[in-house]
């Protein structure tokens, strides 16, 4: 196994102000998905960039906290230096509103609006509705998940290699349900940062509602990215007291890039942050190759976090940047 110190999201997010309303960046290949950059790490960068622009550029808006969000992925991002450019759409005494656009090599790579309030203050109405997750999961007990003595969950993880064609997913730990939701539509997890000493806050909740596998694989019979899959396979490592093996390429014919995305954060997260998130992501309709998902993201007291809005697309696998990338070796051995 190879080993490696990840950069952590800090690390990996830091902005240079290029000017009032432009800001550089580099997209880390550590937070890639073969040879294009992955959705959450995007989110992440965009969402950081907002946090900074109302830091400075909008200080005196005094509207820190980012409510709302959606993006359209209009190209895929690779590893690599990227700018973010932002404009402000609408400065209001109670909200505001602002453009931003990830650019890559001249083109637009991805497209997004945010609102910004102050939630120290009053923004409207508030109702208890009792709303809550059902069917419940099981119980979990996170120091027993670790050393894989949970009854109920089991800790799976993906080892870094300079080839994996999911090198973003070396940077969490994921805990599945030993028996899987028996409604295929639904998939569970839980989700950890692999270094310790990172924690979850509301600026990553962009790359948190992008981790859940597509609920669709359940579908399909002998899936290896489907949730049962995935908990077998990890309690198997468990039982034989292997670690994760090396991950070597794309295990099933089909892929999922993500079209748009809407988050709505109904909670903010504490400023230092939380260990553990749950992730509820379920789909309705598969039609045409257009996957619709709705992500819910929960804190372990068992308040709803966020709330996200998703369209894939579902693609034959050699239609995918790492099957591009991977003909284009081929062609250059030749």
């Amino acid at each position: 196994m190879v080993e490696r110190h990840a950069p952590t999201f800090t690390e990996a997010a830091r902005l240079e102000a290029i000017g009032s309303h432009k800001y550089s960046v580099h997209v880390h290949e550590d937070y890639s998905a073969a040879a294009a950059a992955h959705g959450g790490i995007l989110n992440g960068l965009i969402w950081r960039a907002i946090s900074l622009h109302y830091q400075t550029t909008l200080i005196k808006q005094q509207q820190p906290d980012t409510v709302a969000l959606h993006f359209e992925y209009l190209r895929p991002g690779v590893a690599g230096d990227a700018s973010i450019a932002i404009e402000d759409v609408r400065l209001g005494k109670a909200s505001s509103a602002v453009q931003v656009i990830l650019s890559q090599g001249g083109k637009e790579k991805v497209r997004a609006f945010a609102m910004n309030v102050d939630r120290t203050k009053s923004n409207g109405i508030s109702i208890t509705t009792g709303y809550t997750r059902q069917p419940l999961e099981p119980p979990i007990d996170f120091d027993k998940l670790i050393i894989h003595q949970d009854p109920h969950w089991i800790r799976w993880e993906n080892s870094w290699t300079p080839n994996s064609p999911a090198k973003w997913l070396s940077n969490v730990i994921l805990a599945f349900r030993k028996e899987p939701n028996a409604d295929k539509n639904t998939s569970d997890s839980w989700v950890r940062w692999k270094d310790p000493a990172q924690r979850w806050t509301t600026e990553t909740l962009g790359l948190v509602v992008d981790l859940s596998s597509p609920p669709a694989e359940n579908h399909f019979e002998g899936s290896l990215n489907g949730q049962g899959a995935y908990a077998r396979e990890a309690m198997s490592w468990a039982a034989e007291g292997k670690e994760p093996p090396m991950a070597v390429g794309w295990r099933v014919p089909r892929f999922y890039p993500t079209v748009s995305m809407s988050v709505d954060v109904k909670q903010a997260l504490p400023a230092e942050g939380v260990e553990w998130l749950y992730v509820r992501a379920s789909t309705k309709s598969v039609l045409d190759g257009r996957v619709d998902v709705h992500v819910e993201v929960w804190d372990v007291e068992g308040r709803l976090v966020a709330l996200s809005q998703q369209m894939l697309m579902a693609l034959d696998i050699g239609r995918a940047p790492v099957a591009k990338a991977d003909a284009g070796k081929r062609k250059e051995r030749l």
